[in-house]
């Protein structure tokens, strides 16, 4: 059986962003908080109200991108992620939107 640290440790948390930006500050920062040991991921979507460089300020810890060379839309974008994670190590994939603010001990409910 898994520890809490190592089942945090084995999970990849994908935000996917697209502009909002001020509620996309607040969430980010209360994830990044509450993440534990998990795997950060930020991908998004060519948004017109943040830069990246923002985006990296709120989760510094968070690996921070932006795929393709223009907005995909969430369907494509959550499809290119998913094929991209399933390149790496992680047991479980997390996606959350920008907008979506974490209780503090959300983790402890898997």
């Amino acid at each position: 059986m898994l520890t809490f640290e190592e089942f945090c440790k084995s999970v990849l948390i994908v935000m996917t962003t697209f502009n909002r930006k001020k509620v996309t500050e607040i969430c980010l920062k209360q994830l990044e908080a509450t993440k534990k040991e998990a795997t950060l991921w930020v991908v998004d979507d060519h948004s017109t109200e943040m830069t990246l460089t923002e985006i990296q300020n709120w989760a510094p810890k968070a690996t921070v991108k932006q795929i393709g060379l223009s907005k995909m839309g969430i369907t494509p974008l959550r499809l290119e992620i998913q094929k991209q994670a399933l390149l790496t190590s992680f047991k479980y994939i997390y996606h959350t939107d920008n907008d979506a603010y974490h209780d503090p001990q959300w983790l402890l409910r898997f």
